[in-house]
């Protein structure tokens, strides 16, 4: 059925579906919080999942620029990265190696 411009739509106020009506409450953020002791694991975890796309990265820079000096490397790194996540510059500053090896294959 198609709706025209000159067709004039009512609310109907006494209808009532057949399906069920469910009320999910909201899970408090206040009692998921971690601790720093628990926390530090899970950073190491997601930093280490994040290796893959942090060498990704590198090696895409390196092999469009084959020379660029380590700071602009690592800025570079986090502008790539930024809409995913912030990796920890101490992972991009191990990835120096990956670069350097990157550059002599090329």
């Amino acid at each position: 059925m198609d709706v025209k411009p000159s067709d004039r739509l009512n609310f109907n106020k006494d209808f009532v579906g057949r399906l069920h009506k469910i009320k999910v409450g909201v899970a408090a953020a206040g009692n998921n919080v971690e601790t720093d002791r628990e926390r530090e694991p899970t950073e190491k975890r997601n930093n280490n999942s994040r290796g893959f796309s942090i060498e990704a990265a590198v090696v895409r820079i390196m092999k469009q620029r084959e020379e660029t000096s380590h700071q602009q490397l690592v800025t570079e790194t986090l502008n790539q990265l930024a809409t995913q996540s912030k990796p920890d510059i101490n992972v991009i500053k191990r990835m120096r190696n990956l670069a350097r090896t990157v550059v002599r294959n090329s």
